[in-house]
């Protein structure tokens, strides 16, 4: 009996091991090479993809407010694209970010349960009266849109969205599998393909190959350039 847990635990933390040590530009050309193999199977299937590698992400950073000290908090950086994606420090980013469109027509409600939002709750208070009185059966009730507080951007095609207000009710409306958004900003970064490409290091011009700069996120470069592959089989989110 013991011997059989010693080997569930050593095959556990063996796992964990080998997926800790996967090279990042390894982690980049795998993910890459699996979404050109379902685009040329079920290009549709592409949004799951970007799912499942953002995820994981989603839930790490929602947990940074439960997991980290309390005199660890100011340490914990807004979660949006100019630390995961392009530093808002750099000229060229902001030409880039002066590329994305509103997409006015674009009115999909957005589901906390699936849809992939990424909120950025920092307050332990607020997150632990969130979790304690919103939600099926508590005292608040069910998650409600509040549309005085809840903001969204959501980037298409890749279909991820950067919570800019209502950060520790969203990250509620998640963690439950509840909630319904209706009012939020839909925009197409697509034109941006254009102009850059990733290779899971750095991202580069286009034009002449040189180095913009070097990836921060190895989940949201994978994402970026998957979106690249939505974009040539016009799929969006």
């Amino acid at each position: 009996m013991f011997s059989k847990i010693k080997k569930i635990l050593y095959a556990c933390e063996a796992f964990k091991k080998a997926l800790h040590d996967t090279p990042p530009k390894v982690q980049f050309d795998s993910s890459i090479f699996m979404a050109n193999q379902i685009a040329q199977q079920n290009p549709e299937a592409l949004v799951d993809l970007v799912k499942l590698i953002g995820k994981p992400y989603q839930t790490k950073y929602i947990s940074h407010v439960v997991m980290k000290g309390f005199n660890e908090m100011s340490k914990i950086s807004n979660l949006n694209e100019y630390l995961v994606l392009f530093p808002k420090n750099s000229d060229y980013a902001w030409e880039l970010y002066s590329l994305i469109t509103k997409v006015e027509d674009y009115n999909r409600p957005l589901e906390l349960k699936s849809d992939l939002i990424f909120p950025w709750p920092w307050n332990k208070d607020r997150i632990k009266d969130t979790l304690s009185f919103i939600g099926k059966g508590r005292k608040a009730g069910i998650w409600k849109e509040d549309t005085l507080n809840h903001s969204i951007v959501f980037w298409l095609p890749m279909g991820i969205g950067w919570v800019r207000g209502g950060n520790h009710s969203i990250a509620n409306g998640i963690i439950n599998g509840e909630g319904i958004i209706q009012n939020y900003d839909a925009y197409d970064i697509s034109e941006m393909y254009k102009y850059i490409y990733c290779d899971g290091e750095y991202f580069y011009k286009k034009k002449d190959n040189s180095k913009l700069f070097p990836v921060q996120s190895i989940e949201f470069a994978c994402i970026f350039e998957i979106g690249r592959i939505m974009h040539e089989n016009n799929i969006s989110a």
